[in-house]
């Protein structure tokens, strides 16, 4: 599964390709940042909890980030 860090560091919010989210926003409980940069692979099994889902508005947004920093 491939997998992308979200943090609550507003301060990573303009860097190229993150995409920040309000809080009440896909589950979200506070403010958040996707941070595109730190993509990675991981096995499904180390994946516990459910902490918010995306739509699919708020994927293409991350989708948008990813192909900017990974230059697709």
């Amino acid at each position: 599964m491939i997998v992308t860090a979200m943090t609550s560091n507003l301060r990573l919010a303009d860097a190229p390709g993150n995409v920040e989210f309000e809080s009440g926003v896909v589950g979200l409980t506070k403010p958040s940042v996707v941070n595109v940069s730190q993509t990675l692979v991981i096995d499904r099994g180390r994946l516990t909890d459910v902490v918010g889902r995306l739509d699919s508005v708020a994927m293409r947004q991350v989708d948008s980030g990813l192909r900017l920093v990974l230059g697709l």
